[in-house]
């Protein structure tokens, strides 16, 4: 038995981040299990790329597809997948771990006190920009 393929879209993504996603986006029926499944191709290296396949309607969480796209940074990761999950109904049923992306997938997370120097955090606050170039 031979396994078919429709090419659902080939396009290009531009979610407002300052990069553009070359992107192939299939659903199949995996011809082992009778699955239907889906992928995405990041054409990264024209013409050559990554790729990630998942059962139609699965809960990804970051963490695992990160794992197994090694090298894909999650700001690349989280436009891809949000555009997906947005552009293909059903194609993914959650995205966990991406809660500081907005809905384009660009970043909107806010830098905790924690995540910041002591010195820095005491320059900024002695910072006046009436007075002082930074």
């Amino acid at each position: 038995m031979t396994q078919t393929s429709t090419i659902i879209e080939s396009y290009i993504l531009e979610p407002g981040n300052m990069t553009r996603y070359d992107l192939v986006f299939t659903r199949y029926i995996d011809h082992h299990k009778g699955a239907h499944m889906c992928t995405f191709i990041w054409l990264n290296r024209r013409p050559a790329g990554v790729a990630f396949a998942w059962q139609e309607g699965s809960y990804l969480d970051a963490s695992y597809v990160l794992d197994k796209l090694r090298g894909v940074s999650m700001g690349d990761l989280a436009p891809i997948l949000i555009d997906i999950q947005s552009r293909f109904p059903g194609s993914l049923g959650a995205l966990h771990g991406f809660d500081e992306y907005d809905e384009n997938g660009c970043w909107q997370g806010k830098l905790s006190v924690k995540d910041v120097e002591p010195e820095m955090e005491v320059e900024a606050a002695n910072y006046n920009p009436e007075t002082e170039w930074l």
